[in-house]
């Protein structure tokens, strides 16, 4: 098959995904409305990352994600389009069963990544650093949690390579803030659909109070990905201190999964509180498109390290229908020719509504 042929046929799976997205999204709209007075809120997130808020321009350089987490489907019958219904019966029957205390919720969310090497002045490969890539993708995902327990199950669809407008992500941003011009895109991973297939267990331990409303609690989690795009297993505990802890499963950076910040059940509306956190986790990867290069062509790689590790330690703010969470992320080296660990920030604002 040509590869004009295949870029055409990739254009239009990707143009397809996009439109579902914009109905999806039409969807939840109009059905906020509809519930806008209910005690079950529905969640939007917008999540930000960048090096830039750490002082370097590099590796993992960019991150957006916006995600919708819809109010509790248990009841999908009645909740749900007729269109989803196949969809949802395909599940385990433990995922959709009415007669447990579980509550469920579907996740859609659209993100892009930007990777890059260190020398972005640099017009040719840059043998002994990572490839530029960009990753723009679709994720569809369900919901099962407890008070103490949550579980999330999720398919990403999308591309990597030009398709990502990678390129023209950052090139405008650049332009727009007077930064140094990247000039290797040309050498960027070629087109390549991308799918992934992520799980994860989430389980929250009881809140210690310590003094009125002010208290610690912790959040531990395992989980791993199967695709082409990375595959994965990996584990990590989170810690919690501060006034009036929300009752969901803490703050996320940018990773598969839907959005953590979820509440259960708890209103639209909750009271004040300011918390500090700290999480460590863990990676064993055995695959990194990113870092391998793509896998229907040649191109460019590097030596990737199979264990990586990341701390993050940031604040959140709960006020009304609104949570807002800044942290600064430290990863170690992950490839081999990599001088230092990474750092970068990562701001994330969540409506309930």
């Amino acid at each position: 098959m040509s590869q004009p042929r295949t870029l055409r046929r990739i254009t239009i799976m990707a143009t397809s995904t996009l439109r579902f997205l914009a109905g999806i999204m039409v969807l939840a709209c109009a059905s906020a409305v509809a519930h806008a007075d209910s005690e079950d809120p529905w969640t939007f997130s917008v999540y930000f990352e960048n090096d830039l808020f750490a002082d370097t321009d590099q590796h993992y350089t960019n991150g957006l994600k916006l995600s919708w987490t819809s109010r509790d489907v248990t009841r999908y019958a009645e909740q749900l389009p007729d269109w989803l219904h196949p969809s949802v019966e395909k599940l385990p029957r433990g995922w959709r069963s009415e007669s447990d205390q579980k509550q469920r919720n579907v996740t859609i969310s659209l993100g892009q990544n930007i990777y890059t090497p260190q020398d972005i002045e640099a017009a040719n490969v840059v043998e002994d650093d990572r490839p530029y890539a960009g990753w723009l993708y679709l994720g569809i995902g369900f919901q099962q949690r407890t008070r103490r327990q949550l579980d999330e199950l999720e398919v990403q669809l999308g591309v990597i390579g030009p398709l990502a407008l990678a390129e023209q992500t950052q090139t405008f941003v650049h332009q727009f803030r007077g930064l140094r011009k990247p000039r290797g895109w040309d050498k960027q991973l070629s087109t390549e659909p991308g799918i992934g297939l992520f799980y994860q267990r989430r389980w929250r331990f009881g809140q210690l109070p310590l003094w009125r409303r002010f208290g610690v609690d912790a959040i531990a989690h395992v989980g791993g990905a199967v695709g082409n795009v990375s595959t994965h297993a990996e584990a990590g505990l989170m810690t919690r201190l501060g006034w009036n802890l929300p009752a969901d499963f803490g703050s996320s950076r940018i990773r598969p999964g839907g959005d953590v910040s979820a509440p259960l059940q708890s209103g639209r509306k909750r009271d004040f509180g300011i918390h500090a956190f700290f999480g460590i986790d863990g990676q064993a990867v055995l695959h990194d498109i990113f870092l391998d290069g793509n896998t229907f062509a040649d191109s460019h790689s590097v030596d990737k390290r199979h264990l990586v590790g990341n701390a993050a330690l940031g604040v959140s703010v709960v006020w009304s229908r609104f949570k807002l969470s800044a942290a600064r992320v430290f990863r170690s080296r992950e490839f081999r020719q990599q001088e230092r660990s990474h750092r970068f920030g990562s701001i994330t604002l969540t409506v309930f509504y």
